[in-house]
């Protein structure tokens, strides 16, 4: 039988995906501005998967809402 899951245990998994996606995105911002790399095209990659990732811990934090409101 599988396991009951309660509204605290999924709302602990879901800011736990946040803060991995949140430290993701600082990492790649952080790459992003780094002085020591001077490649143009890897200094925007970066930036675009900083707000990627930004745009995931948003998300994850809607989904955070709703969960809190439905259950």
């Amino acid at each position: 039988m599988a396991k009951k899951t309660s509204k605290k245990d999924i709302i602990q998994d879901l800011e736990t995906m946040k803060a991995f996606e949140t430290s993701a995105c600082k990492l790649y911002t952080r790459i992003a501005e780094s002085p020591d790399i001077q490649a143009t095209h890897l200094k925007t990659a970066f930036g675009f998967l900083a707000a990627d990732e930004q745009h995931h811990a948003d998300l994850v934090d809607e989904i955070i809402g709703i969960v809190n409101d439905a259950l």
